[in-house]
């Protein structure tokens, strides 16, 4: 069974807002890149949903690349539904946009709302700013 795509949405808001759902990944180059499972063990919201030990943590791929490669994930990582992929796919491009993000905080709220727009999805705002952390310290 798989989480709906409601659930899954909301997972990754939760991620989003309380400072757990930015990972990064340092490359041999010294760049900085967005990650499923980051350097300080951060993950992704949809990392998060990846098990323990499977190869896609480690994956550096964009993400309709690694689904492709593990689709052994779908109902696990990403709601198995006909627009569970997409979905998962327009959340990790939220990750991945910098423009999202003020260091760690997470400031995209309006891309989510543009999500649940996307996807007739049940959207709810942070009841005050505090909501959204500044800070990865200590969430994993």
């Amino acid at each position: 069974m798989t989480v709906s795509e409601q659930e899954f949405f909301d997972h990754a808001c939760h991620r989003f807002r309380d400072g757990t759902g930015r990972s990064i990944h340092t490359d041999h180059r010294g760049r900085r890149r967005y990650a499923f499972a980051g350097d300080d063990g951060l993950r992704s919201p949809v990392g998060a949903l990846i098990p323990v030990g499977h190869p896609a943590l480690r994956s550096r791929r964009i993400f309709y690349a690694m689904a492709f490669i593990h689709n052994d994930l779908a109902g696990v990582a990403w709601p198995d539904t006909g627009n569970g992929l997409h979905l998962a796919a327009a959340v990790e491009a939220v990750h991945d946009d910098p423009t999202c993000w003020d260091w760690a905080r997470f400031i995209g709220e309006p891309q989510l709302a543009a999500i649940a727009r996307r996807y007739d999805l049940t959207y709810a705002t942070p009841a005050r700013p505090a909501e959204t952390t500044t800070t990865n310290e200590g969430a994993r």
